[in-house]
């Protein structure tokens, strides 16, 4: 009988113990990030991509009127677009159809989001959020 009492005992400290520590240290809400914590980073940039990026943040500062390092990087990735229109064909026009790798990069402005297409040769193309 004592020995059932002290394994029980035993597997509930171990289970309280393991779960202390799994909260980390310091965070608030028990780990989850606060609204008033700092903003993430900006995403690494894959290499080769850092090219389309600039221009596309040179283009939405022309557009918006904001200074390009107003302008926040929410994301970029690597896609291969199905044809060079680059995933944003406009109406009656008409593209090579061979599959265009290049990259889906999503701006903010601080109101807005914008996203870009591009190609690997530095062609950008707003394909939401200012058309």
């Amino acid at each position: 009988m004592l020995k059932k009492v002290f394994l029980t005992l035993t597997t509930a400290f171990i289970a309280w113990l393991l779960v202390a520590c799994a909260t980390p240290t310091g965070a608030p809400n028990g780990g989850e990030r606060s609204p008033l914590s700092s903003p993430s980073p900006e995403p690494t940039v894959p290499p080769g991509a850092q090219e389309a990026v600039t221009a596309a943040k040179r283009d939405l500062a022309g557009r918006t009127g904001n200074p390009t390092d107003k302008l926040s990087l929410v994301s970029v990735e690597e896609v291969q677009w199905r044809d060079a229109s680059l995933g944003c064909p406009e109406p009656g026009k008409f593209y090579a159809q061979v599959i265009t790798p290049g990259y889906r990069i999503v701006l903010h402005d601080g109101a807005r989001q914008y996203e870009y297409h591009s190609d690997r040769g530095g062609r950008i193309v707003l394909c939401s959020g200012g058309r």
